[in-house]
Parts: structure tokens; C-alpha cells; sequence
């Protein structure tokens, strides 16, 4: 039932060496200096050379902070924390990692982590309207019930679907993806895969400093600061700050958003530090919620239309505290703890869905909501690593444990506002601005325990396997009908096994096979008493891959293919009227992904992803009792997966300073309903850029964002009972951007 993965740390685990290691200072960040493409080469390794206990590596993102770590391309040789507890390169990892550098991301004009994720990992795309924070799809599994959102190592609890932290990517270092079912790391709610974003750290030697202006066509105006460095031979820290509003593209399209970090790391001793950080951020998005359809058709001549009401609201304040230990004991033993808490509130007030023709073929009518969210998260975890070599033969091993506890409240109040002209909108006001009908409080506290393990058999064979166990209790008080509170254990065991062969220097073929679990169609924080008895879904994977390193890093490639079976799905139960549920349904996808990364001579370079696969519902099927019919939506595409996704991005360094860029996405089409009747159309994007760095310090640049003015909707919504009733968000226009930065 398992399959061994072939991931034999390339050259042999970056642990061994043919002398024995010195000991290895658990640092923060160097400073900052000019990513490059070019990746060190693994030396080969003999059997005979873990016979010493290996050095410590420090594996928290600790020492990610360097901002040369990591470059554009596949970035096999850049150790993470995503793919592995150990700290492995995903050329060490029996499993498909991406490693997004923050400064590429920046460099192409990616200011949002969603627009980072999709533009640079094969086959994530996103399936969250903008307005509402974020949520991707990933190997035929979408949602953050299935796709799992860390923040520097830490899950993020989704409430009612939503999470809006983080946003910004002039914070982050970089962003590791981890493609497939990861439960066996973080827990249930991951078959997809996992997005981990990762902070800038402070910078430990001298100091640095930059800053930056923005500018574009849409009235977007951004400052951001990023400050680190030395503070005392023992204290360094990061500050960064961002700052941006903008008129939007469309009518009454304003927003305002604030993101700051800061970080203050004590190296107590040699071997041992503390890092305390803190990262606030304060949204108020675009107040959009897309374009109704006539008949089902967009009709562009309303794609600058705003449907939403004069007093509408849309706020996120989201505050993510953390203290973090690191204590090198031996040069084979080490520890980390890690202390967290997370605030966040969100509040709605808007008229979201929008129904073109519903009452009156001429106008629009619109449905209105008024929520409010208050989210609580308090956690620790603590592992252990030990590092030692027997027989020619070397051991890693990390164990663990993690608690936390998630609290959430839920408020909200439904209501209609006045129907519009569809071609010229008088947008009204929201009725009862100040009603707030108590909904629910929910309370999930979790306990895990976690174990990994990788043996180094030689330089061309290495095995890594995984357990995790998870038990999570759910209280849920109904404060509309107590009556539907309840209390509910949920527990689950997963795990990975899989290895790593390495027949040549830097060529690592590998091999998994895991099981994961993740919650019903709802995060566990949502769960309501109907589902309650029911338990959660179940999957596994296989994966088998290659990842190559040619010509000191000048170019990398990887190509993986999986299957992965999702089981106990909720369908209707027709043997009771209403309907029920039962858990007898089950979803698969197989697919191909792709990556690589081309220095090509001359000042060129190319990198590209693309994935292609099959999703489908394989069980899928209950009785429509306003019709008595039966319904088998069986072989249809999952909601809103796309089955092709592909991104490619050239430069050229032409002249002394200068680079110009070109970058294209494609999404293939996706549906926005079970019976796949309604289609989000395919979309390509294409961005160009141009870069000019005067001096050292100084960098201009120029973007053009959607070049050819392409009219697509990334994300579209339909209502269950009409099929003609489809709202879709429509994406920017052709935008022009500007931007300053300096070094100082």
C-alpha cells in the first residue's frame, strides 16, 4: 500500500561532506545583496564521511533572512522549511517544492502574495475574490480547507473561508510551495499542498536600508521602508513598513492598505537565540464584488460598473505575534520553540450578489450582507533534531509536538437593496447599517504530535518518511438556536514515506507516497451541527519526479506526476426526506508538473512552469427532490480547477543597468458550478517591464500590467438556482506603474 520515494539528497545529503563539518552558529540574515541565479554545487560524498556526527543546520527560517538565498528559478539548492522539518533543499526532498525569492517577486511586479503564487508555482491559481482575502487550487483541490496558508512556518485558521494575512509582499523573503498532500508536516487540511510565506529576517552584520515609491494609472500610490541590521555585537533587528491607496478601476473603486513588521533578534550565546517579531496589518480593499452577467454572457459595456452600495465596508485588522528559541545543544542536537498568537478582525457590509434579470429583465436586483468577524489564535510548537551517522550510515530525526487554540465569533444581518439599471447603476444605500443578528462562537483546540526521519544510506541513496497525529476538539455555540451547539473530537494520523536516488552529481530522481486528511466542504471552524457527526475527508498520493542542476545552478529543471485520491466526500443522502448527507463520495486528480530555469548567454534569461492535469468527481450523484430527478454530476471538473495553467517570464540584460522583462500567464478554463454548465473562461496575461539602475543605490522601473487590455474575470460565482445568474470579477485593465527605490 506505500511506495518508497526516491529522494536521495543530490550529491548526498548537504549534511555530509568528505571532511568533517566545523560547527555551524545559528545566525540571522547577512545583508542584503544583488539575488543571483547562480546555486552552489553539491560535492559528492562518500558512505564513509557520516561516520562523525553532522554539524547542526539551523532549520528554522532563522537564517532564511539572507536576501541573496534565493534567486529566480526552481532554487534547488536553497534550503526551506516547507517541504521537510530537516531543513532540506528540494533537491534533498522527496516531494515537489518551489522557492519564490521575495526580491524576484517584487522585481516583476508582484506586490500581492497571491499574484507571487500564481505567477511562479506550476498549477496554483486562485479561487478567491479579491475583496474577500485569499484561496487557491492546487493539483485538482481548491479552498483553504484543502490548500493550507502558513505564515514563517505557522497555519493559518481559516474562518468562514477567509484569510487576509499575509497580503503584502514587501515584507516577505520569500515563499516556499509544497505541492500535494502535506497533513503529515502541518495537519489536516492540506491534500492539495501548502503556502508558506516567509518574513523578511533581521540582518545580523552592518546595516541596510531602502526605500520605495509607486506610482500607477490606476491613482495607486505606495511608500514602503525596509530597515535591519546590527543594533550591538548580540542585538540586531528588521523593520519594514508599506503603505498604499489607489482610485481603483472601476466606479468608487478607492482603497487603503497598511502592512507593518518588525523583528529584534538576541544572540544570547553562541548557541543559543531568541527572536521576538511582530507583523500588523490594516485593509480596506476594493469594494467590488464583480459584474452581473445578462443571460449568463458578460456584457462588457459594464466592466467599469460598481454594484455596491455608497456605505459600503470591507476592513481586515490582522495582528500575528511571535517569540522564537533556538538552542544548538551539541553539534548533533539542537531545539526550537516557537510561541504564537493571531488577531484578526473582519468586518462586511456590502451588497455582494448581484442578479441581472431575477425580478425585472431590465435591472439588477442585489442582495446585501453586513458581517462581522473576530478570530483568536494562541499556539506553540517545540521539536527537537538529532543528527548522527553509524556505520557509514547517517541519521536525521526531528520530533515534536503542537498545541493551539482557535477562537472565532460570527455575526451578520441579510437584506435586500433597491435594484439598479444595470448600465448605470444609482448605487444606494445598505439598509440598517448598524444591525448585527448574533450568528455563532466556535472553539477548536488541537493537539499534534509529529515525527521525521531521513537515512543516508551513500552518496546516491536516501529515505525520508513522516507521522503526524492531530486531535481536535470543536465547540460550537449556536447563539440563535442553542439548541444546534455541540461538541465534537476529530482525530487523524497521516504520513509520508519516500526517497531519493541520485544516480549522477545533481540529478535526483524520487518517489512518494503520503496520506492526508482535510475537513468537509468547511474549515473545522465553520463546522455546523449537521456535519458534525461526520468525519473527516481522507486522500493519499503517489508522486514520482525528477530535479536536475547543470552548470552551477545556470540551469534547472524539475518534472513530477501524481494521483491522488480524495475519499468520504459529502453527497446527498435520497433516502430520507429533505435530503442528508453521507460521506460516500470521492474526487481524484492525476497530473503533470513542470519548472525550469535558463541562464541562456548574453544577458538572457527564461524561466517557466506549466502543469496539466484531470480532476474529476468520481462519485458524485443524489436525488433533486424539487424535481425528483436523480443528479450525477460524476466526471464532471471539480469548481473552479483549472486543468492548464502555464507562466513564462524572459529577461534581458542588454546594457550596463539595464534589463527589460516580458512575463505571460495562462489559466485554463475552469467551472463555476457542480453540472459544469457555467465556464470561467481560459485567460492569458502578458506584463512587460523595464529596469534602469543608475547607480548602486538607485533602481527605476517601468511596468505595462496586461498589455493588450484584456477583459477576462479571474473569478466567477453562480447561483444555484438559475443557471443565467453568474457575477464575475472582473480583473484590472491595461495598467501602467512606476517605481523608485533607493539603498541607503
Amino acid at each position: 500500500m506505500c511506495v518508497f520515494v526516491l529522494s536521495a539528497a543530490a550529491g548526498g545529503a548537504q549534511a555530509q561532506s568528505s571532511d568533517p563539518l566545523p560547527p555551524v552558529v545559528v545566525e540571522g540574515a547577512a545583508p542584503k545583496k544583488k539575488a543571483t541565479s547562480k546555486k552552489p554545487v553539491t560535492q559528492p560524498v562518500s558512505a564513509q564521511a557520516v561516520e562523525a556526527p553532522v554539524a547542526v543546520k539551523p532549520v528554522d527560517s532563522g537564517t532564511g533572512g539572507a536576501p541573496n538565498e534565493s534567486s529566480p528559478g526552481p532554487n534547488l539548492y536553497t534550503k526551506g522549511t516547507s517541504g521537510s522539518r530537516l531543513g532540506l533543499t528540494p533537491l534533498e526532498t522527496p516531494a515537489s517544492v518551489d522557492i519564490i525569492s521575495g526580491e524576484t517577486a517584487r522585481e516583476r511586479g508582484q506586490f500581492s502574495t497571491v499574484e507571487a503564487v500564481t505567477q511562479n508555482a506550476p498549477g496554483f491559481s486562485s479561487v478567491a475574490m479579491p475583496v474577500l482575502g485569499s484561496a487557491f487550487a492546487a493539483r485538482g483541490f481548491q479552498g483553504n480547507n484543502s490548500v493550507m496558508q502558513l505564515y514563517d512556518g505557522t497555519r493559518l485558521f481559516p474562518g468562514r473561508g477567509s484569510i487576509s494575512f499575509p497580503f503584502n509582499m514587501w515584507s516577505v523573503e520569500r515563499i516556499e510551495v509544497l505541492h500535494g498532500p502535506a497533513s503529515v508536516l502541518y495537519g489536516d487540511g492540506a491534500i492539495g499542498g501548502i503556502i508558506n510565506v516567509i518574513p523578511k529576517k533581521p540582518i545580523t552584520e552592518g546595516m541596510f536600508n531602502e526605500a520605495q515609491i509607486f506610482f500607477d494609472s490606476n491613482m495607486t500610490r505606495r511608500a514602503s521602508l525596509d530597515s535591519g541590521g546590527a543594533l550591538s555585537k548580540d542585538v540586531s533587528y528588521r523593520f519594514n513598513v508599506s503603505a498604499d491607496a489607489s482610485d481603483g478601476w472601476v466606479d468608487r473603486g478607492e482603497s487603503d492598505n497598511l502592512g507593518v513588521s518588525g523583528a529584534l533578534r538576541w544572540q544570547a550565546t553562541s548557541d543559543l537565540v531568541f527572536t521576538l517579531s511582530h507583523d500588523y496589518g490594516d485593509q480596506e480593499p476594493m469594494k467590488y464584488f464583480g459584474t452581473p452577467y445578462r443571460n449568463g454572457v458578460f456584457d462588457k459595456r459594464t466592466k467599469e460598473n460598481n454594484y455596491n452600495v455608497t456605505n459600503a465596508m470591507t476592513e481586515f485588522h490582522d495582528s500575528w505575534t511571535q517569540f522564537k528559541t533556538e538552542w544548538k545543544v551539541s553539534e548533533a542536537l539542537s531545539f526550537r520553540n516557537v510561541a504564537y498568537m493571531l488577531d484578526s478582525r473582519r468586518e462586511f457590509r456590502n451588497a455582494e450578489d448581484y442578479l441581472w434579470g431575477y425580478s425585472d429583465p431590465n435591472l439588477v436586483d442585489r442582495e446585501g450582507i453586513h458581517i462581522r468577524q473576530k478570530q483568536e489564535q494562541i499556539g506553540n510548537r517545540s521539536d527537537a533534531t538529532l543528527r548522527t551517522a553509524f556505520g557509514g550510515i547517517g541519521n536525521e530525526t526531528v520530533v515534536g509536538f503542537d498545541v493551539n487554540r482557535a477562537k472565532f465569533g460570527y455575526a451578520s444581518y441579510f437584506d435586500m437593496a433597491d435594484p439598479v439599471d444595470p448600465y448605470d447603476p444609482v448605487p444606494g444605500t445598505f439598509p440598517n447599517p448598524n444591525r448585527l443578528d448574533p450568528g455563532f462562537r466556535s472553539e477548536l483546540d488541537q493537539k499534534s504530535v509529529f515525527a521525521e526521519n531521513r537515512i543516508i544510506f551513500n552518496e546516491h541513496v536516501s529515505v525520508v518518511g513522516g507521522v503526524r497525529w492531530d486531535s481536535s476538539t470543536l465547540t460550537r455555540d449556536d447563539l440563535q438556536s442553542p439548541a444546534n451547539g455541540f461538541e465534537k473530537e476529530f482525530n487523524s494520523f497521516n504520513w509520508r514515506v519516500g526517497a531519493v536516488i541520485t544516480p549522477v552529481r545533481n540529478l535526483a530522481f524520487f518517489g512518494q507516497y503520503s496520506v492526508a486528511s482535510d475537513p468537509l466542504d468547511v474549515p473545522l471552524l465553520d463546522y455546523a451541527k449537521n456535519i458534525s457527526d461526520l468525519k473527516l475527508t481522507s486522500g493519499r498520493q503517489y508522486e514520482i519526479g525528477v530535479k536536475q542542476s547543470l552548470f552551477n545552478g545556470a540551469f534547472e529543471w524539475s518534472l513530477a506526476a501524481y494521483d491522488i485520491v480524495k475519499t468520504d466526500l459529502l453527497v446527498r443522502d435520497y433516502s430520507t426526506f429533505p435530503a442528508g448527507l453521507l460521506q460516500i463520495g470521492q474526487q481524484s486528480s492525476r497530473g503533470l508538473e513542470a519548472t525550469v530555469g535558463v541562464e541562456l548567454g548574453r544577458g538572457w534569461r527564461v524561466d517557466a512552469n506549466g502543469a496539466l492535469l484531470k480532476a474529476q468527481y468520481d462519485e458524485f450523484s443524489y436525488i433533486d427532490f424539487s424535481t425528483f430527478g436523480m443528479v450525477d454530476h460524476s466526471g464532471n471538473v471539480p469548481l473552479l480547477v483549472p486543468e492548464k495553467t502555464a507562466n513564462i517570464w524572459l529577461t534581458w540584460d542588454f546594457a550596463a543597468g539595464w534589463r527589460a522583462s516580458a512575463g505571460l500567464q495562462y489559466v485554463g478554463e475552469a467551472f463555476a458550478n457542480h453540472a459544469n454548465t457555467i465556464e470561467r473562461p481560459a485567460y492569458t496575461v502578458t506584463n512587460v517591464g523595464l529596469q534602469w539602475k543608475p547607480t548602486d543605490k538607485a533602481t527605476l522601473d517601468f511596468r505595462i500590467k496586461n498589455v493588450f487590455d484584456e477583459v477576462y474575470a479571474p473569478y466567477v460565482r453562480s447561483y444555484p438556482y438559475d443557471d443565467n445568474m453568474v457575477q464575475g470579477w472582473i480583473a484590472p485593465p491595461r495598467t501602467f506603474e512606476a517605481a523608485l527605490g533607493v539603498k541607503f
